[in-house]
């Protein structure tokens, strides 16, 4: 169970980098955006509302699961949409995810090494 920890601090880490990054726009507040999902509600509605929201879509492993409950909490919670993203979640086999980065049909591929 522990060994979970590194993994989730290391998509978390890599989230709040592709939203720093797809928020470069020209937003003077898209480098907090990202910081983490308690800061980015008290930047969010000055950033967001009148912007079009960058798209994101981000590869899952293959069945829903426990493991990726950070993604759908913060879809739910609506934290993508308070930092100006559309993220589309999408599961995958992970075969099927290293091809698709690499061929930009999805943004963001969490797999492993089977």
């Amino acid at each position: 169970m522990s060994s979970s920890r590194p993994r989730l601090a290391i998509v978390g880490l890599l989230i709040a980098t592709l939203v720093a990054a797809c928020g470069s726009g020209g937003a003077t507040s898209s480098p907090s955006a990202g910081a983490s999902a308690s800061t980015s509600a008290s930047v969010a509605p000055s950033a967001a509302p009148s912007a079009t929201p960058t798209r994101l879509k981000v590869g899952l492993g293959y069945i829903p699961s426990v493991q990726f409950a950070q993604f759908y909490l913060a879809l739910q919670a609506g934290y993508y949409a308070e930092a100006g993203l559309d993220v589309e979640l999408q599961n995958k086999i992970d075969q099927d995810l290293i091809p698709l980065v690499g061929q930009g049909a999805i943004d963001v591929g969490i797999g492993d090494g089977t």
